[in-house]
């Protein structure tokens, strides 16, 4: 099936050069496990700098073959809030989430956060989401109500009209989160084969305003050496306006600058797995180095190391999954 707007254009590159290094947490615990009547759970804790991430649970329970539901919750804790001094509870909220495949083309997904009634609308965040993938085209479609993020948005994925090497994608979103609507775009370019990845993407934001303003633009490549050997790059240019995580958010200002990344992926054998990556965003590089080892079943532990500052940050991430 054709890859979605979401999934493709270089995924690979942004996965090698993300997956397995260290984040804001030193140590984090996954557990994963499945019932034999398919009812599925995932809990993660970690030492996350941030409260809102630093541990959540799972499950999820297949109604038939066909629909599905979830919920998951997240600990959260208090932070102190700088403008008043006072403690304040963050991230902790719970979502409940539906998902209906209607065929094998077409699935739907609804996904609630802090449910509250009798009046739903007041809840948290309401998403319904819809994608649909053919074997020559994808289209995926999202209608969000949330405070500071309503909007909705559309992305085509599509092989280029008389050029079929290269994939094309557009990704308009209407912005609702002022009085007045605006528009953003993103859309890319890509052309894939098994050995290889690459991809062009560009963002603008404010197209009904007077102040239309580009949000950056990224080239990634991902380039498979050998049967060990994989090797990604990423350059991103951050325009004076930032986007949000989902394309109907309102672009905040930032300042402007430039991003590189290289990593390399070296599978040493069939259980054990290393990453070299260099970040380049400052006036001094940022080296990552990573191990991940399979264990028995589906487990793992990834021991990585950032090289930034004067001393290296360790990392522990064990996922456990029966």
């Amino acid at each position: 099936m054709y890859a979605l707007y979401s999934k493709g254009f270089a995924k690979k590159a942004t996965d090698l050069n993300k997956n397995d290094f260290k984040d804001a947490h030193t140590f984090k615990l996954t557990t994963k496990a499945k019932s034999a009547d398919k009812v599925a759970f995932e809990g993660n804790v970690s030492d996350n700098s941030d409260v809102a991430k630093m541990a959540d649970m799972k499950f999820t329970v297949p109604i038939d073959d066909s629909f599905s539901a979830s919920i998951k919750t997240t600990s959260g804790g208090l932070v102190k809030n700088e403008k008043t001094g006072e403690q304040e509870e963050k991230g902790k909220e719970t979502t409940a989430t539906c998902e209906f495949k209607f065929d094998a083309n077409l699935k739907l997904t609804a996904e609630v956060t802090d449910f509250k009634l009798p009046n739903v609308q007041e809840s948290k965040k309401i998403l319904g989401s819809a994608e649909y993938v053919t074997e020559s085209f994808s289209v995926e479609a999202k209608v969000c109500k949330a405070k500071g993020a309503s909007g909705a948005m559309a992305a085509l994925a599509f092989d280029c009209p008389g050029l079929e090497v290269v994939r094309v994608g557009v990704q308009p979103a209407v912005d609702l989160n002022d009085k007045d609507p605006d528009i953003n775009l993103n859309f890319g370019f890509a052309h894939e084969d098994k050995d290889y990845q690459l991809a062009a993407t560009m963002g603008t934001c404010k197209l009904l305003r007077t102040e239309k303003a580009l949000t950056g633009c990224s080239v990634r490549g991902w380039f498979k050496v050998s049967d060990s050997v994989s090797v990604a790059a990423e350059f991103d240019h951050v325009a004076k306006m930032k986007a949000g995580r989902e394309a109907w958010e309102t672009a905040k200002p930032t300042k402007e600058g430039n991003s590189f990344k290289f990593g390399v992926e070296y599978k040493i054998n069939p259980s054990t797995t290393s990453k070299v990556k260099v970040t380049s965003a400052g006036a001094k590089p940022t080296f990552d180095v990573s191990l991940k080892t399979a264990l028995e079943g589906k487990s793992n532990a990834v021991v990585c190391v950032k090289l930034e500052g004067d001393k290296p940050q360790f990392g522990l991430n064990y996922t456990l999954e029966a």
